[in-house]
């Protein structure tokens, strides 16, 4: 069993097509010149060791004192060409650009544009497939997440051995109440016990107002790979439920995503995620958090293990 939890934004591709153009220069002790006017001879002509070139070929001018402001708050002054409308890149700039990246407003000067893929039909025959509505929206929650919520993984093994026994004890008796206990439909009731002593993982963090918004009711979701895409069906008030109800949510949930019958309100709502790829034979697994949510539970395959005892 893994236990998920946040983290890690998706670090900015780079441009390729974006260059700084260097001049390499011997060390002296001359002063460094100013940053609004350098010049080789005529007047108007800028050095090209302060010009930047941007992704349309287009060059944009930097001063010294600039390029060292960027250089040490680590950023590249080619992403900026497209926010200052070919005007010379400036201190404040650099340091707008900063501020906003630290205050996860960074969408807010980034180009919407979408990469366009290279033209790969001149090495053999290709072909293309429309992705599906739940396929789109899958990309797009999952991209959202991403890029919004820091993730950390934490991986626990834990000894099922006695639980296990327990519901192949037990589990004839719910199936013939049309409620298979599965290992997923025990994990729901456990994580909604946890959630209750843990309010935080079941809350949503609002970075606009800089706050979390703790609900007060428990919606769990449960991931389901149907052929159509992937959906997570929402059983709620896990908390109120009991074992067999529980199981028979989860059994009339799943059948219905599978069958391409789930209602809308039947996918909303959800506190807390669980993945469970232990039926794919997965030894590990880190699935990525359902934004808003700030956590999920990823499961895996449980396996026979040689456990020595004590001497």
């Amino acid at each position: 069993m893994l236990a998920e939890l946040e983290v890690e934004s998706e670090p900015e591709a780079t441009n390729t097509n974006n260059c700084e153009i260097e001049q390499s220069a011997p060390v002296n002790n001359e002063v460094a010149p100013q940053e609004s006017t350098e010049t080789t001879g005529n007047p108007n002509r800028l050095n090209e060791s302060s010009l930047i070139v941007d992704s349309n070929n287009k060059i944009q001018p930097a001063g010294p004192s600039t390029r060292r402001l960027a250089r040490k708050l680590g950023i590249e002054l080619n992403k900026l060409t497209e926010h200052t409308n070919g005007k010379r890149i400036n201190k404040q700039d650099v340091l707008d650009y900063a501020k906003a990246k630290l205050t996860n407003n960074e969408s807010e000067i980034q180009s919407s544009a979408k990469l366009t893929l290279p033209d790969v039909s001149n090495y053999g025959p290709i072909h293309t497939e429309e992705l599906s509505r739940i396929e789109i929206a899958t990309s797009n929650n999952m991209t959202c997440s991403w890029q919004e919520v820091p993730h950390a993984w934490v991986t626990q093994k834990v000894d099922i051995t006695l639980l296990e026994q327990h519901r192949q004890t037990v589990k004839h008796q719910f199936k013939s109440r049309s409620a298979p206990l599965t290992m997923t439909a025990i994990m729901v009731k456990v994580v909604a016990k946890a959630l209750a002593e843990f309010p935080k993982f079941k809350a949503m963090f609002d970075a606009k107002n800089q706050q979390l918004v703790y609900r007060d009711y428990c919606h769990i979701g449960v991931a389901v790979d149907t052929p159509r895409g992937l959906v997570v069906p929402v059983i709620k008030d896990i908390d109120t439920l009991s074992g067999l109800d529980t199981a028979k949510q989860l059994a009339h949930l799943s059948l219905s995503a599978k069958e391409s019958k789930l209602k809308p309100h039947e996918l909303q709502g959800s506190c807390f995620t669980i993945s469970n790829l232990g039926g794919l034979g997965c030894s590990h697994i880190q699935p990525m958090v359902n934004w808003p949510e700030v956590a999920i539970l990823g499961m895996a395959s449980a396996e026979k293990t040689l456990v020595m005892g004590n001497a």
